[in-house]
């Protein structure tokens, strides 16, 4: 029946619009849509701000601006307050948690004089 397959016809359009619409939703949550972060960094933020570390200001505008990011991961909050004082850190995390940020923050700092 032709009414039947035009109503199977829009229904699946509609689901395509929806799934569409919930991906723009998805992509708009990301701090920076243009950030390549994944959905397990994302999965590994917690409430502590990066504003909160004692960084230089260039660094914090580039954490902010340019990265667009605000918040750490786990491993960052753990790592970051004691890799900033001097001291070396050894850090075990999951691929895509942050760790290379936990440990180029520091080393970006002590080489800028921060």
């Amino acid at each position: 029946d032709a009414g039947a397959s035009m109503k199977q016809q829009r229904l699946a359009n509609e689901a395509r619009r929806a799934e569409a619409k919930a991906a723009e939703r998805a992509e708009k949550k990301k701090a920076n849509p243009l950030s390549r972060t994944s959905s397990t960094t994302r999965a590994h933020l917690t409430q502590a701000a990066f504003a909160a570390l004692p960084l230089s200001a260039a660094t914090q505008r580039a954490i902010h601006e340019v990265l667009g990011y605000e918040t750490m991961t786990l491993v960052q909050e753990q790592t970051l307050p004691v890799a900033l004082t001097g001291k070396d850190v050894i850090a075990k995390a999951k691929t895509g948690t942050g760790k290379t940020i936990g440990f180029l923050l520091p080393t970006i700092e002590r080489l800028a004089g921060g």
